[in-house]
């Protein structure tokens, strides 16, 4: 017939159980019950649903809340009913008819991994130049933890170009890919923190892309000019202490001879180891040209134009040109009254060198030439140029 039973577990720590009748009715119980009403056991020996209590979990949950549960601690159900009866044979020593103790458990979840703050554990400036090597720090130390401190975190990273180390986060320039701060001046690393437990986050650091600073080359120039001694005395001496110096290159500012002398004698004999595609007769000549004179009136004056045009090898038109050394721009000016393309800032050679100063991208722009615009012996108004104006 109907059955109506209330089971109900003992609190903290089940004691064993003795012989006397009042074990059971003296013993704490949890406030938590489970009503059960089994249908006929009309089987015997059956092991089915109508043999299966409800789930006890709520009873279990209290007694393992309770302050006084411990691990290994016993636990008992009790079973009471005000009407009807089933009949339930105790274990008795036989494994196969020991009733079955169905638990499911979950292990208390802790929250997935998650980028610490600030995420990067690196203070520095999270840059790097474009040319640096393989190994070289980003000063990114990707930083992130999982809750469960028995779960390991592990990182990796988006970008080839740089490498992370999985377990410290530490991210490095890799041996692959280019950088280069003109046209990617900034870089987005993604970062992905993997936790064991495979819960995973992810973290976006911006990188900085330096230019590298090129290493700094000294270049070494002598100027001179009116030099064209006829008697070589001065000439010698100041060659002497030019050479002395190892200038790079001599660039000059005009009147380089004075007859009777050739420019062989006055220029090839003292510096024909800077004159390139040298043909003179005072020795070998430089394998590049490092000489860059400028006209002045003495070889207009002299009839020396036609000797200075085939005798050195030069840019342009030779009467007026421009060079780049490293970082440095030059512009030989024609700055005499007989030049062909005018002398003013509206002549032709004006133009020529305004046109090549807006386009110029060296970091000094250097006119010379060999007439004066402010001189209290005599001023030439018309090199009177807006050199500033126009970036030199």
């Amino acid at each position: 017939g109907a059955v109506s039973l209330l089971i109900r577990g003992e609190s903290d720590d089940a004691v064993p159980f003795e012989s006397e009748q009042s074990d059971v009715t003296s013993r704490l119980m949890t406030t938590t019950s489970v009503t059960w009403t089994p249908p006929d056991w009309t089987v015997n020996n059956e092991a089915a649903l109508a043999e299966r209590t409800p789930n006890l979990s709520a009873i279990v949950q209290e007694i393992i809340n309770q302050p006084g549960y411990l691990q290994l601690n016993d636990m008992a159900f009790v079973v009471s009913g005000s009407s009807g009866a089933r009949r339930a044979n105790s274990f008795d020593g036989s494994a196969t008819g020991a009733p079955l103790l169905h638990v499911e458990y979950y292990v208390p979840t802790t929250g997935p991994v998650a980028f610490k703050h600030p995420q990067d554990a690196d203070p520095a400036a999270n840059q790097i130049p474009d040319l640096a090597p393989a190994g070289t720090l980003v000063h990114i130390t990707a930083s992130a933890k999982d809750p469960d401190v028995t779960d390991t975190v592990t990182y990796s990273l988006n970008d080839p170009r740089f490498a992370i180390n999985s377990s410290t986060g530490v991210i490095t320039r890799s041996g692959t890919g280019t950088l280069n701060a003109q046209t990617e001046p900034s870089i987005n690393l993604h970062v992905t923190a993997t936790s064991s437990d495979g819960s995973t986050a992810a973290q976006d650091y911006t990188v900085s892309v330096v230019p590298t600073t090129p290493p700094q080359v000294l270049y070494r120039y002598a100027v001179f000019g009116d030099y064209g001694d006829t008697d070589l005395s001065g000439e010698k001496a100041v060659s002497a202490m030019v050479h002395a110096w190892n200038p790079d290159f001599i660039l000059t500012i005009g009147d380089n001879v004075y007859a009777p002398q050739t420019l062989d004698a006055a220029v090839g004999q003292q510096y024909h180891d800077y004159i390139g595609n040298y043909q003179g007769a005072y020795g070998s000549g430089s394998a590049i040209n490092r000489f860059f004179p400028t006209l002045g009136n003495h070889e207009y004056e002299e009839g020396n134009v036609t000797n200075y045009l085939n005798y050195f090898t030069l840019p342009d038109n030779e009467r007026y040109y421009d060079y780049q050394i490293g970082p440095v721009h030059f512009f030989a000016l024609s700055s005499n009254k007989q030049e062909p393309d005018g002398r003013s800032s509206t002549s032709v050679q004006g133009h020529w060198m305004q046109d090549l100063l807006a386009n110029s991208d060296a970091s000094f722009d250097v006119a010379y030439f060999h007439h004066t615009p402010f001189n209290p012996s005599g001023s030439t108004a018309t090199m009177r140029w807006p050199f500033e104006q126009w970036g030199v």
